[in-house]
């Protein structure tokens, strides 16, 4: 069943995103990762007082990764424009729904802590770093890009993710 989910999933990541040209592509790194953050943003529920006009993801650093960027510009989720901002230190925080931590900066999550405590903010990094906060974090397994969810650490922040997509979580 999980494996039906996920290909699933896989199905309409592409139907989602379309594949660039007319011939099949392996989607980068990146693309892949967008596609997750978007299903984020659609599969989990944010308090309502949190919501705005826009839904923001950000990226801990000066540059948005091409491929975030390139699969997430001019998307929408729940009728919220996607804008995609960086943080580049604590002091230049800015409110969003998804912070994104690339592993160049993982080191400097404990910085953020304080910033991050009493907000309903999805903190997501690379390569697994769930034991240094992230409540999602993206690995690699037999060679496909997969994610692990930390559901107490998701319920501590006030957020809440819908079965389809804990199903396709490794959940701790």
């Amino acid at each position: 069943m999980v494996k039906q989910i996920k290909l699933l999933l896989t199905v309409l990541i592409i139907i989602t995103f379309g594949l660039n040209n007319s011939k099949a592509q392996v989607s980068s790194y990146e693309e892949l990762q967008a596609a997750y953050l978007y299903n984020f943003a659609k599969y989990i529920q944010w308090p309502k007082e949190v919501l705005s006009e826009t839904f923001v993801i950000a990226v801990y650093g000066k540059n948005i990764p091409k491929g975030i960027s390139t699969v997430l510009n001019g998307k929408a989720v729940r009728g919220q424009h996607i804008e995609l901002k960086t943080i580049d230190s604590v002091e230049n925080f800015v409110d969003c729904q998804i912070l994104f931590i690339p592993e160049n900066r993982i080191r400097n999550l404990p910085e953020l802590y304080p910033v991050l405590r009493d907000r309903h903010i999805l903190l997501v990094s690379e390569n697994d770093h769930i034991e240094k906060g992230a409540i999602i974090s993206f690995i690699m397994k037999d060679n496909h890009l997969q994610f692990k969810l930390h559901e107490k650490a998701l319920s501590e922040v006030g957020l809440t993710a819908s079965a389809g997509l804990l199903r396709l979580a490794i959940l701790l």
